[in-house]
């Protein structure tokens, strides 16, 4: 069993150790006590284009947007505490990890200390932790050009009248797209014929889990390319999925809607 002290010594270098990663992922500016003390074997700076920050704000720029500081804030807050969650799960690991493999080594006679195991300890960790941030970054980034485009959406139908802004979403039309997206941005469910239309209000925030009814406004899974717009009222789609130009009277969502529904009720026949 570790001493008291030792588990201190866990426990507060893995403090710093996620500190850190904050500094890398989330762009955050860290004092230097924050930045001292670990394992050298673990290379940690800050390169803006690669941190949350960066990367929401080159996503909102490229949809020729303004990106947002109370947008960027909230993804920040999602990430911190997705992080300060596992740190908490990384110290009972940790301490549980180094303290067997301290009595292992004593038995077997290998001469080892705190320090020296718990750098490997944190080497690892670190390299688990690297590929789970880097999806959950590359998911709030994903979040934050759909909710600059959304702004978009909301402002051009607001101008036009439209209360209930329809929407769907623009798929990727080849052997690489996802059943998911197939299931709920496909009216078909196949990768032919024409997206289908929601409303505005029908969409979910946060991750998306298979079998969800509904989209999520930030796409269905880490790196997905399908990407949102709205159908204005009059707007319909051709046999190709295009978007062009029906009828005053044409409102696609509910002529969506209507053979949706006769579809489900010949199901149940």
């Amino acid at each position: 069993m570790l001493t008291k002290a030792a588990v201190k010594q866990v426990q507060k270098a893995v403090d710093k150790l996620f500190a850190r990663m904050k500094n890398l992922y989330l762009g955050y500016k860290l004092d230097g006590d924050e930045l001292r003390g670990i394992d050298k074997r673990i290379a940690i700076g800050h390169r803006e284009e690669l941190s949350l920050p960066g990367l929401y704000r080159a996503a909102v720029k490229d949809e020729g947007f303004t990106p947002s500081d109370d947008t960027l804030s909230a993804l920040q807050n999602i990430a911190e505490g997705y992080l300060d969650s596992e740190c908490e799960k990384a110290k009972a690991k940790i301490v549980k990890d180094v303290s067997s493999f301290l009595q292992d080594a004593r038995s077997k006679g290998i001469d080892t200390d705190v320090k020296t195991v718990l750098g490997g300890a944190l080497a690892q960790t670190f390299d688990k932790m690297t590929s789970d941030v880097n999806r959950i970054v590359d998911s709030e980034a994903q979040n934050g050009r759909a909710l600059g485009t959304l702004e978009a959406i909301e402002k051009i139908n607001a101008q036009s009248g439209v209360d209930a802004p329809a929407v769907f979403f623009v798929i990727v039309r080849d052997g690489h797209v996802c059943t998911e997206c197939l299931r709920l941005h496909q009216l078909s469910g196949t990768i032919a014929g024409p997206p289908r239309v929601w409303k505005l209000s029908e969409l979910d925030s946060g991750y998306h889990k298979k079998g969800d009814r509904t989209p999520k406004v930030g796409g269905l899974h880490p790196h997905c390319r399908c990407s949102i717009a709205t159908l204005m009222p009059g707007y319909g789609f051709n046999e190709a999925g295009s978007v062009h130009y029906i009828g005053p009277e044409h409102d696609e969502y509910e002529h969506q809607q209507s053979g949706v529904e006769k579809s489900e009720a010949d199901h149940h026949r």
